[in-house]
């Protein structure tokens, strides 16, 4: 499959959520995956990394941007986090600049490898973080409506709505106001 040039299109849920900023037509039959109950952390995942899910999954789920198929990303957040955890604290630990023997038997100073880790797992972290509308710019974009109320079965017949009188009228009664 080739290479597609250009940006990553736009999620029709994001685009949405934005108002459709680019007034360009809507996919129609885009599939809207489910969203479960709020799930559990997996087991493969270490204790910082279920720390931070129980910590986030909540939330994201709340807002509807966790759903089924973005479970996979928000796994990887996970392990992105906790990795980048604990290289912070080899570096904390054993400094960014270390002293190797090489092969001559000369010290050598060098960049922790722990420094490269992090950095990759920086990175990967705020493409994630992007991803899942995680942080200040991409909430920015972001508009989330509150959820749906269940329509009352009964605001046919509450005397405080306009089809009171109507329903009223039918069955040859009077209505509230005669």
């Amino acid at each position: 499959m080739p290479k597609r040039r250009g940006p990553a299109p736009t999620p029709t849920k994001l685009k949405l959520a934005r108002v459709n900023p680019g007034r360009r037509r809507l996919p129609k039959n885009e599939p809207q995956p489910k969203t479960a109950a709020v799930p559990k952390p997996s087991a493969h995942l270490d204790r910082e990394g279920r720390r931070f899910w129980r910590q986030n999954a909540p939330e994201l789920h709340r807002l509807g941007l966790l759903t089924v198929l973005d479970i996979p990303t928000f796994e990887m957040l996970c392990v992105a986090h906790s990795t980048a955890r604990r290289a912070h604290e080899e570096l904390n630990t054993n400094g960014f600049i270390i002293e190797v023997q090489g092969s001559s038997g000369q010290l050598r100073t060098i960049i922790n490898p722990w420094a490269h880790v992090y950095n990759a797992q920086s990175k990967m972290m705020l493409s994630l973080f992007a991803e899942l509308g995680m942080t200040p710019a991409s909430r920015s974009r972001i508009t989330v409506s509150p959820p749906e109320r269940e329509k009352n079965p009964f605001a046919e017949f509450d005397a405080n709505t306009p089809h009171f009188d109507k329903f009223m009228k039918d069955r040859g009664r009077k209505g509230k106001d005669t």
